[in-house]
């Protein structure tokens, strides 16, 4: 028997629970306001350190010992845009388990969000693009997509 593992590796920018509609007036960059960088950080890093760092080099070990084993991964945008800013060590790790020729890289929703369930698709299939050209800089190529909550799109 084979069996196929697949990994869906996402970590969400958190909203900051003190903001108010005044602290954006007349600033362009809205980013800093909408969401706690300094929770985000705190999360990102707790979680890369409990989790993303360990289970990440358990499958490379298992990768380079067992020949036939075979995973795919897909990893949002906003995970991989954490990793360029608070943590490239992770980043790298990442970039080496991509570059294993028994792992499959997915494409998806680069917000890891629901724009498929939307009547125009107009900002789902700009997502896709995102990622696809985001996963281009990690490794490769995506050749699969990761079926999205809407089946009726994946014709798109």
């Amino acid at each position: 028997m084979k069996v196929s593992l697949s990994f869906e590796v996402h970590q969400p920018f958190r909203i900051n629970r003190n903001y108010r509609a005044e602290y954006s007036k007349g600033r362009k960059n809205l980013f800093d306001i909408y969401f706690s960088n300094s929770w985000n950080k705190e999360v990102f890093k707790k979680v890369a350190e409990k989790c993303y760092f360990p289970a990440t080099q358990i499958i490379i070990d298992r990768i380079d010992e067992l020949r036939e084993f075979k995973v795919s991964y897909s990893f949002s945008g906003v995970l991989i845009e954490q990793c360029q800013i608070w943590g490239p060590d992770l980043l790298e790790l990442f970039k080496e388990l991509a570059s294993k020729k028994n792992v499959e890289l997915l494409c998806q929703t680069y917000y890891h969000s629901l724009a498929g369930l939307f009547r125009k698709k107009d900002e789902f299939m700009e997502q896709i693009n995102m990622h696809r050209n985001l996963m281009k800089d990690i490794s490769k190529k995506t050749r699969l997509f990761l079926r999205t909550q809407n089946s009726s799109i994946t014709t798109v």
